[in-house]
């Protein structure tokens, strides 16, 4: 007994225990470990399945609207055409009172609204209305073409303006009426306001310029239960996508340009240019416009809203855009071939410099300004 004992004991030494506790857990890991892979396999499938369900149901089911439209107005700006246009078509159908915002009230958009209104109360008329304002929808913008070489400043300011700070301000005029009725902010955003592409950069500096807005601006408003929602479509075949003004733009630039520069470009850059923007607008500019206002529409008065819409086309966007292609006209060796050597020329430098501050002198108190900040 007693060496039973011994030799029992000598048998749980360390190795021996690992051995047996290895087996141990062998026998259980064999028995359940098959139904414990059955059921994560199981559990994941119901996930994916669960994620495409909700994304069919929110993009395919009709999507379910605010009750008591009859009552709200919505005010959209960019009415002249495209999405504005046919945002306030479809919101007056629905009973909302609609003010249409127009660049130009004498035009054949502003004409085409007031022709089809559906209701009395859809005109832009100033007069009393017991409705609430439920919703601002800043559509409004302008978009160019052009290198930032190729590009004058007014532009930059110019696209700034209206795509920017005209959102802003359109927003700070009708703030506090929509906070009053707690309604909602929607903005037309672009893929562009995520993406920089060669050609269009200040265009796509006042489209990140509102992402950001859009986002600071929903942080802000949530303590007043006012919403902010920002959509960002792909390209569609807008008045935008009418090439023929920016090509007239380009070659009115490019005969501005020195030689030398002209020379680094190529005598058909304006030409190769449109070509590729003539090329991407027939084979991927949207057609069906009304995508975008089925989201415009569920962000003014759907009764679920999505902050931002998933945009179509953007990981092609990406793919293209991070790889220099889309739009791409000036070869890698041209780009990569023209290192000078040649020692700084002062007057050239300080004719820049003039460039740089344009018609704005330097006076006493902004040079010492300047000191301090150094």
């Amino acid at each position: 007994m007693l060496l039973f004992v011994q030799d029992f004991n000598h048998a749980l030494q360390p190795p021996a225990l690992v051995v047996i506790t290895f087996s141990v857990l062998k026998l259980l890991f064999l028995s359940w470990f098959p139904d414990l892979m059955v059921n994560l396999s199981l559990g994941l499938l119901t996930i994916v399945l669960a994620d495409l369900l909700v994304k069919l149901a929110a993009n395919v089911l009709p999507r379910k609207l605010l009750p008591d439209l009859e009552n709200k107005a919505v005010f959209i700006t960019g009415c002249d055409s495209g999405f504005g246009n046919l945002c306030a078509r479809r919101l007056d159908a629905l009973g909302t009172t609609v003010y249409a915002g127009c660049q130009m009230p004498d035009g054949a958009g502003a004409k085409e609204l007031k022709d089809s209104q559906q209701t009395p109360h859809c005109a832009a008329g100033r007069h009393k209305t017991r409705r609430n304002l439920w919703a601002v929808i800043n559509n409004a913008g302008i978009f160019t073409l052009g290198e930032v070489e190729l590009t004058p400043l007014e532009v930059f300011h110019r696209i700034n303006e209206v795509n920017t700070i005209g959102s802003v301000r359109v927003t700070k005029a009708f703030l506090s009426l929509i906070r009053k009725y707690k309604g909602r902010f929607v903005f037309t955003a672009s893929v562009l306001g995520r993406i920089t592409i060669p050609g269009v950069v200040p265009y796509s500096m006042s489209k990140h310029a509102i992402v950001s807005f859009i986002d600071g601006l929903r942080r802000e408003m949530r303590k007043w239960s006012v919403s902010v929602h920002g959509i960002e479509p792909m390209a569609y075949r807008t008045s935008m996508a009418n090439t023929k003004p920016y090509q007239t733009f380009l070659e009115q630039q490019w005969n501005k340009m020195p030689d030398e520069v002209q020379q680094l470009y190529g005598d058909s850059y304006v030409d190769r240019y449109m070509k590729k923007i003539n090329a991407y607008v027939r084979t991927d500019a949207y057609h069906n416009l009304e995508e975008v206002v089925d989201d415009l529409v569920d962000a003014a008065v759907g009764a679920t809203p999505r902050s931002h819409l998933d945009v179509k086309g953007k990981k092609k966007v990406v793919e293209e855009a991070h790889g220099e292609q889309l739009f791409a006209t000036v070869p890698i060796h041209k780009r990569e071939g023209h290192k000078s050597n040649d020692p700084l020329d002062p007057e050239m430098f300080y004719e820049a410099l003039e460039q740089s501050i344009e018609t704005r002198l330097l006076n006493e108190q902004d040079l010492e300004s300047v000191n301090l900040m150094k």
